[in-house]
């Protein structure tokens, strides 16, 4: 027989009272009970250390960032972009070139088979229909004008002014300062056209103030920056158009003297203005700030839940709970915008490349990826083409210089140097280097083909001797093969469109 503590122990369960059993049953769930409800604790206890600990982590590395730009001296916040001085509107360029936008006259009461459009932006026009272009530019006196005295102004503030949050300002320039480009590109080709080549030249250099001014500190966004870059692109294209005719007043070659030509002094300054990229460097600088600081602050919106994008964030506690996750991304946009904005200032394309995000960092657009990096998942897929774009300028620009420099050389000895090594000192101080070739080399130079070129490698940096592809519409594709620049004035283009065909 044995024995327990209050007397002997029944040999099998059926000889334990039924009430004993109830009590034994609820002491079990009473102890599970308790060890759950510990074990839930304990766990919650471990979130809360293990979030607390993510949020310090990612609060020191966003700290660490801001920190970092501030000791450089780059803005980083929206604050650091607030400005501190008003230009009175006598002084702005920016009220010279909204007012020269106000006095543009769009459309003229004439009857003329060709399409506005075509006026604007086709070179042809001036040559196959000068009397109406002469009506156009006429009409635009007083807008043509008003860009030229905003040229002669050094100070500029287009009002933008950033706020919380950045990404909904507003830059209301880029449209009119787009058909001032316009304008200004048929005023050039038509006076060329019509034998004033001293004017010509001053509208190309003023459609270079027009795109430097487009993008001062404070004002200076991605957007802007490409805006800035198109106008480039157009003052580079017309040039490409007018420079085969280009005439200096002190020619050496016996040519038929415009009535109005260009001096030599004014050509040789608008070269080195070309081959001077400071201030396209710094607007792209700027830029690439800017978009960083509205990526900072897109982040600390998601923080609060006020921002809705992938499902993320929308609502303020699962936007706080996640909070470290948009602070992380927010931190790792500061490092990846910084290494964009470095890649825009360097000397060439592939260095650009070695600088800027590597593929693997830009993680596809996926949900779960969404989830985790919503703000560079979704807003820094296309930065990388910008910096492209940036570079493929300044090709077309130094080529411009370079075409310059050849057509001063043909007025001097009645051809075209049979190298581009013959124009240095005399005609371009250094020769420009092909900003996507690696090598440091300069541009391509085939002066006796059918069509004469001056070329880059373009993106892909392999040299095919100049071979380029034309579009189904006629016009070249620029993203294949080798970027070219005619040195006739000979570029594959479009059909003219006329009205009838509207």
């Amino acid at each position: 027989m044995l024995f327990g503590l209050y007397g002997p122990l029944p040999m099998n369960t059926e000889d334990i009272p039924a009430s004993d059993k109830v009590l034994a049953a609820e002491a079990r769930r009473r102890r599970v009970f308790k060890r759950t409800v510990w074990f839930i604790v304990l766990c919650w206890v471990g979130l809360l250390g293990v979030r607390l600990w993510w949020g310090y982590v990612a609060d020191r590395r966003l700290q660490a960032e801001i920190d970092r730009c501030h000791a450089a001296g780059e803005p980083i916040l929206v604050e650091d972009f607030q400005r501190t001085t008003i230009i009175p509107n006598d002084e702005n360029a920016a009220v010279a070139y909204q007012d020269a936008y106000a006095a543009m006259v769009r459309e003229l009461k004439i009857e003329t088979t060709i399409s506005f459009d075509d006026i604007l932006s086709d070179p042809r026009v001036c040559e196959a229909y000068p009397d109406d272009v002469r009506a156009y530019i006429e009409a635009n006196a007083e807008a043509l004008r008003l860009m030229r005295h905003a040229r002669r102004l050094s100070k500029v503030d287009w009002g933008t002014r950033f706020t919380s949050p950045m990404m909904n300002a507003i830059c209301p320039m880029l449209t009119p300062q787009r058909e001032l480009s316009k304008l200004a590109r048929t005023s050039a080709t038509f006076h060329a056209d019509d034998g004033n080549h001293a004017e010509a030249i001053e509208t190309i250099l003023d459609l270079d103030a027009m795109a430097v001014k487009l993008s001062p500190r404070g004002d200076a966004v991605l957007i802007t920056h490409l805006v800035g870059v198109a106008i480039e692109a157009v003052a580079a294209g017309t040039l490409e158009e007018i420079t085969p005719t280009l005439v200096t007043a002190d020619a050496k070659l016996a040519v038929e003297m415009p009535a109005n030509p260009v001096t030599v002094g004014k050509v040789t300054r608008l070269i080195r203005l070309l081959t001077n990229e400071d201030a396209i460097r710094v607007s792209a600088r700027e830029a690439f700030y800017a978009e960083r600081a509205s990526l900072l602050d897109l982040s600390s919106f998601m923080c609060q839940g006020t921002w809705v994008i992938g499902g993320v964030g929308s609502t303020t506690v699962s936007a706080r709970l996640l909070r470290p996750m948009f602070v992380l991304d927010g931190a790792r946009s500061i490092r990846l915008m910084t290494r964009d904005a470095d890649a825009m200032c360097e000397s060439n394309w592939p260095a650009a490349q070695l600088v800027s995000v590597d593929d693997d960092e830009l993680v596809p657009t996926t949900l779960v990826n969404l989830q985790a990096r919503p703000v560079t998942c979704l807003f820094m897929s296309s930065f990388g083409r910008a910096i492209e774009l940036h570079f493929r300028t300044l090709a077309m620009r130094r080529m411009a210089a370079v075409a310059l420099a050849i057509r001063l050389y043909e007025l001097d000895h009645g051809r075209r140097p049979a190298s581009l090594e013959d124009l240095v000192p005399d005609y371009i101080e250094v020769l420009p280097v092909d900003p996507f070739a690696a090598d440091e080399r300069t541009f391509g130079y085939l002066p006796d083909i059918a069509s004469p070129i001056l070329y880059s490698v373009n993106s892909n940096g392999i040299d095919e001797g100049g071979e380029y592809v034309a579009g189904p519409d006629g016009r070249i594709d620029m993203d294949q093969k080798d970027l070219p620049y005619f040195l006739n004035s000979d570029r594959p283009r479009r059909p003219l469109k006329l009205v009838s065909d509207e």
